[in-house]
């Protein structure tokens, strides 16, 4: 019955159109990545969360670490999208709840590396 009352709302909405008469977007020409660089921490931080939860459960593992990983994906597009890291200058970071995403930005050779990925609970200065 959902799926109904969905459908018919969404063909009556003036913002929609049918896929037929949609033109495939594409990025823009300036549009540009960023080159990505993992540290080993960064790597081992990563295999460490995916342990920890899957003691219980699997797929939310999984599910964790996709999104860790689709934050950091999206950094290469947009390298300064995170916040500016008050306690060591230079460092930036990135929410993917609950974690944070430390990393640097290199605006002379366009690159991003991933320093670290701490729980947003530790203590930052410690965990740098």
């Amino acid at each position: 019955m959902t799926k109904d009352w969905r459908v018919a709302l969404r063909s009556r909405s003036p913002w929609t159109t049918s896929s037929a008469k949609r033109k495939p977007r594409s990025a823009p020409e300036s549009a540009r990545l960023a080159r990505l660089q993992r540290t080993v921490r960064s790597r081992s931080d990563l295999k460490e969360i995916w342990t920890y939860i899957a003691q219980d459960n699997e797929r939310a593992a999984e599910r964790v670490l996709a999104q860790i990983e689709r934050r950091i994906e999206r950094l290469t597009r947009y390298p300064s999208l995170g916040v500016a890291n008050d306690i060591r200058p230079g460092l930036r970071h990135l929410v993917s709840y609950p974690y944070r995403i430390v990393y640097r930005y290199d605006e002379a050779r366009d690159v991003v590396t991933i320093l670290a990925i701490v729980h947003g609970r530790r203590n930052q200065a410690s965990a740098l």
